[in-house]
């Protein structure tokens, strides 16, 4: 399951690399669903899950700015 997991985190950070939001260049509802998933668990409850996405700075980037832009 923890490679299925990373794998997705993966091909996130390659949507992510190419136009710097999920499905675009400006920020989507798809963002906006795929944030909510993660940062639930991103909130010191699954430290595996952290690490994962800190390893993966696009994807660790694009979380504090939709973090940002929804605040």
């Amino acid at each position: 399951m923890k490679r299925d997991i990373a794998r997705g985190l993966d091909q996130l950070t390659v949507l992510i690399e190419a136009d710097g939001f999920v499905a675009g260049r400006q920020i989507s509802l798809a963002d906006i669903a795929v944030f909510g998933q993660l940062h639930r668990r991103l909130a010191g409850t699954n430290p595996w899950l952290e690490a994962e996405v800190a390893a993966r700075s696009p994807l660790a980037d694009w979380v504090a700015r939709v973090d940002q832009l929804t605040g």
